[in-house]
């Protein structure tokens, strides 16, 4: 339980460091210099809700591979969603970006695609290991 809770919290901060580099670098390009604070918790929140989608629904379990592609797709659909959910209720406290939900999807995609790759690399490295040793 405690190897849980360190590899969900070693994830979220992986997550968190590539959604804000991919953010910022976006903003840059767009021509905005700042950012604000409503906006870089917004990104943490978002990074935390797939980690905790991931290990609350079992997304990372091994199945077959049309299963495991299905659900992989189900788990970025609903992290994308809440990510958006929270671009809108950022959007309450201020004034979002006319682009704000295209730079979610940008950011977040990237970002998802980045850690479901590494996921799926360590995944596999201790399936072999596994099968090494037995």
């Amino acid at each position: 339980m405690k190897r849980k809770w360190i590899s969900a919290f070693q994830l979220w901060t992986a997550g968190y460091a590539v959604l804000t580099v991919v953010s910022s670098i976006a903003q840059l390009c767009n021509g905005m210099a700042t950012d604000t604070n409503i906006n870089i918790l917004a990104r943490a929140l978002a990074c935390l809700v797939p980690i905790v989608a991931y290990h609350l629904f079992g997304f990372g379990t091994q199945r077959k591979r049309s299963k495991g592609f299905l659900m992989l797709v189900l788990h970025y659909i609903l992290s994308l969603g809440c990510a958006w959910l929270l671009v809108y209720l950022a959007g309450l406290l201020q004034q979002n970006a006319r682009t704000a939900y295209w730079d979610m999807l940008i950011s977040f995609t990237v970002a998802y695609a980045v850690i479901a790759a590494i996921i799926a690399f360590s995944n596999r490295r201790a399936r072999r290991e596994r099968r090494k040793d037995a």
